[in-house]
C-alpha cells in the first residue's frame, strides 16, 4: 500500500536547513521525494506531518542492547526516540563468544534482570538467535574484550597461560569472520583491567587485518585520563586501524580543566593520519555498577565475587562498609537505577542520600546492603561531568552520539 507523508520538515543529516517535502512510501520503503504540494499523488493514504520533523533514522553508536533485545526485541527504548541502528557490544562486554561455563555462568548472573539464558558459543550463533526474535533495530556487534579475555583465562587476576594470546586471537578472527565489527575494551572493568598494551596490540592487530574497529573505554576518564587517551591512540597507531573512544568525557571536577589538552592530543594524532572518532552521551550523569563505590580489592573483582565476598565474610563486610562511610563521597551526586535487591525497592531515581534517609539508614550502609544483596544486578548514575565540557565535545565532527544504554532498562 502507498502512504504518502506531506508537509514534514525534512532534516537529511547534511547539516542544510529544513525542507517542507512529501514523501512517497511503498511497502514502507521510500519511494520517493518531492517539494510539499508539487507532485499530485493519486490513490495514496495520507497522513500530514505540518508541524513535525521528519530524519534518516538515527545510529546509537554506542549502546549495550546485547542482552535486552532478547527480552524486548520491540526496541521501544531506541524506536521511540527515532533510533533505528544500534551498536552494541561496547565497554568490552559483549555476550559473545561463551566457550567456558564460568563465562555462561557470568553471563547468566549479569542478565539476570532480562532472565536470558546464554546458550551460543561464537558470534554467528548468538546472531542466529537473536535474528530468530525479530528485533525492530538493525543491530551491529563489537567483540568485548573482557569476554573474550574471560573464555581463556577467566575473571581472576592472573597472568595469561601459555598459548591463550594466539587463542584470543584466533576467537577474535572467527568473530570478526562472522560479522563482528571490531574489538571493544573496558579497561577500567575485570578483567580486562589486568591487560598490558603488549596484549592488546596483538589483538587489535587481528582486528585490523579484518578491516575492523577498536572501540575503548578507557583504562581512565579522570585523574589519569591523559595518559589513558595517550595509550588508546598509540595502541591504534601501531595496529593501524580506526580508534572509536567511548563516551569520551573528563570525570570529576578536578578534572574538567583536562579537556584542551584531551581534544588537541586527538585532532593532533588525527591530523598526522591516525584515524579517532569518539562518542558521547548527551547528559552529565554516567551509569555504571554501583559497586564501584568500593575500594581495593574490590575494584578487582567482579560483581557476582563481591557479592559473594560480602555475604560470606562478615570482617570484610565491616571494613568495607567503615571505609565508606569516611570515604567522603558525596551521596547526592549518585542517583539510584536499578537493584533486585529488597531493601532497594521503590528507590530508583532517588539520590542515595535520599534513599538512605528514607530507610533510616547511612548512605554506606544502604549501600553496603545492596551489594550485598544484589551487587551483579545493581547499578547507578554518578554525577560529576562539566555541561560546558558536554557541549564542547558534541559540537566537534568527529563526534557521534549514543545512549550508552539498553533498548529496555529493566
Amino acid at each position: 500500500m502507498d502512504v504518502l507523508l506531506t508537509n514534514g520538515q525534512v532534516y537529511d543529516g547534511s547539516g542544510d536547513p529544513p525542507r517542507r517535502m512529501d514523501i512517497l512510501l511503498r511497502d514502507e520503503v521510500i519511494g520517493q521525494l518531492e517539494p510539499a504540494g508539487s507532485t499530485v499523488f493519486p490513490c495514496v493514504t495520507r497522513t500530514d506531518l505540518h508541524g513535525l520533523a521528519v530524519s534518516p533514522g538515527w545510529i546509537d553508536v554506542h549502546a549495550h542492547s546485547d542482552a535486552s533485545l532478547f527480552a524486548a526485541p520491540e526496541a521501544f527504548g531506541k524506536i521511540s526516540q527515532g533510533v533505528t541502528t544500534e551498536i552494541s557490544g561496547n565497554c568490552g562486554l559483549s555476550a559473545f563468544p561463551v566457550l567456558t561455563d564460568e563465562v555462561r555462568e557470568h553471563l547468566r548472573t549479569l542478565y539476570a534482570a532480562y532472565d536470558l539464558s546464554p546458550d551460543w558459543t561464537d558470534f554467528a550463533s548468538y546472531a542466529e538467535a537473536l535474528a530468530v526474535r525479530g528485533p525492530a533495530v538493525n543491530a551491529a556487534f563489537l567483540c568485548g574484550h573482557n569476554t573474550l579475555r574471560a573464555n581463556v583465562s577467566g575473571y581472576e587476576n592472573r597472568q595469561l597461560p601459555a598459548g591463550a594470546l594466539a587463542q584470543m586471537q584466533r576467537i577474535l578472527d572467527s568473530a570478526m569472520r562472522q560479522g563482528a565489527l571490531g574489538l571493544s575494551t573496558g579497561l577500567l572493568y575485570t578483567p580486562g583491567c589486568f591487560s598490558e598494551e603488549a596484549e592488546l596490540l596483538a589483538l587489535l592487530r587481528t582486528a585490523g587485518e579484518r578491516g575492523g574497529i577498536y572501540a575503548t573505554h578507557l583504562r581512565s576518564e579522570g585523574d589519569k585520563l591523559e595518559e589513558a587517551l595517550a595509550e588508546a591512540v598509540r595502541l591504534a597507531e601501531n595496529a593501524a586501524l580506526p580508534l572509536q573512544i567511548s563516551h569520551l568525557k573528563t570525570a570529576l571536577p578536578r578534572n574538567w580543566h583536562k579537556l584542551d589538552a584531551v581534544l588537541s592530543t586527538i585532532e593532533t594524532a588525527r591530523a598526522r593520519g591516525v584515524r579517532i572518532g569518539a562518542d558521547r552521551y548527551p547528559y552529565t550523569y554516567s551509569q555504571t555498577s554501583l559497586s564501584i563505590v568500593l575500594a581495593a580489592p574490590y575494584d578487582t573483582m567482579t560483581d557476582a565475587a563481591i557479592r559473594s565476598a560480602l555475604q560470606n565474610d562478615p570482617a570484610a563486610y565491616e571494613r568495607a562498609r567503615l571505609e565508606l562511610e569516611n570515604s567522603g563521597r558525596d551521596w547526592s551526586r549518585v542517583i539510584l537505577t536499578q537493584s533486585r535487591a529488597k531493601c532497594a525497592a521503590g528507590l530508583a531515581g532517588k539520590t542515595v542520600l535520599e534513599a538512605a534517609g528514607l530507610c533510616s539508614m547511612t548512605p554506606a550502609e544502604l549501600v553496603m546492603e545492596i551489594l550485598r544483596e544484589d551487587a551483579p544486578g545493581s547499578m547507578a548514575a554518578f554525577g560529576g561531568m562539566s555541561e560546558e565540557n558536554l557541549r564542547r565535545i558534541l559540537e566537534r565532527d568527529w563526534v557521534g552520539c549514543g545512549t550508552d544504554e539498553t533498548a529496555r532498562p529493566p
